[in-house]
């Protein structure tokens, strides 16, 4: 078997994934005997006793002991992060976290992308927090007609935000589970291109033996004319024809993820025109990017 880039980047992302995982479970397990380790520390010792024996600054065993307690209550958001990121995701409120990765693909931002998202989280909290207290002292000035009023916009925004919420957790949704089909289709692509390609390196191969039990070493040692220009004619078509089963393969991927974007775009208009508009010109910025990255590579 030939193994390609391809192959071998496909085995190092999955180790990848492995090592991160066991990464969190470790990280946990580290956690659940410092907690452990601390109720038999003498007060006041817990710093020294960390630097002495498991050379941790108090900071990440805090860490470290904070992601036991979290994951155990709710692991589903931590699964597939690592260290970092999952440190990171500890000041998301429990109770909004698992909301939040659904929400954000949070295993493919940067630490700096998730920061920002989990501070814009943050603010967007602190301005609610100062609406409801806001609203309360309203409450006590105003009439209750008016109050009743304030109370009533404030819900429907809310609503809407929800709303706006739910409808970004299914298209994100809809987006792995198509992204993950693509990586199947290009998967079941490549192994019929290897295959292929096996098969006529084989036929080529037999060929070439064929063509030299048949030559007459006493006469002539040499490959005849016609016999290398049909194995030159047969090298052409097997580099051609994989080269253009893999464009083709490509091209319909992407033309069957469009289609499908544009239908959850349409669908989404419907239910928030504003927000359909964002992730539209979100995406038409990323397909142009990458068309820019597909001219320089023809270039």
């Amino acid at each position: 078997m030939i193994r390609t880039p391809e192959m071998i980047a496909g085995e190092i992302n999955v180790i990848k994934d492995q090592v991160r995982s066991t990464a969190i479970l470790a990280s946990v397990e580290i956690g659940r005997r410092l907690q452990e380790a601390k109720a038999l520390v003498p007060a006041g010792e817990w710093g020294a006793w960390l630097q002495s024996n498991v050379d941790y600054s108090q900071r990440t065993a805090q860490n470290l002991m904070a992601l036991c307690t979290e994951y155990e209550a709710s692991p589903q958001p931590f699964r597939e992060l690592s260290y970092t990121k999952a440190v990171m995701l500890l000041s998301v409120p429990r109770e909004e976290r698992e909301e939040f990765a659904e929400t954000h693909d949070v295993e493919s931002m940067s630490s700096r992308e998730l920061q920002k998202q989990i501070a814009q989280l943050k603010q967007k909290n602190d301005e609610m927090q100062l609406t409801m207290e806001e609203l309360i002292r309203k409450a006590q000035e105003s009439p209750a007609e008016e109050m009743q009023q304030r109370i009533s916009d404030l819900q429907t925004e809310l609503s809407r935000q929800k709303e706006a919420v739910s409808q970004a957790k299914e298209v994100n949704k809809q987006a792995k589970a198509d992204a993950k089909a693509l990586r199947e289709q290009l998967t079941d692509a490549k192994k019929q291109m290897q295959e292929q390609s096996e098969a006529a390196q084989a036929e080529k191969a037999a060929l070439e033996q064929a063509l030299r039990d048949k030559e007459q070493p006493i006469i002539q040692q040499v490959t005849p004319p016609d016999v290398e220009q049909e194995l030159s004619r047969l090298r052409a078509q097997v580099s051609r024809t994989a080269d253009e089963q893999a464009l083709r393969a490509g091209w319909e991927l992407l033309r069957h993820s469009l289609a499908r974007l544009k239908e959850q775009l349409s669908a989404l208009s419907q239910r928030d025109e504003q927000l359909a508009h964002q992730f539209s010109a979100a995406f038409a910025q990323g397909l142009r990017q990458a068309a820019d990255g597909l001219g320089g590579g023809a270039a």
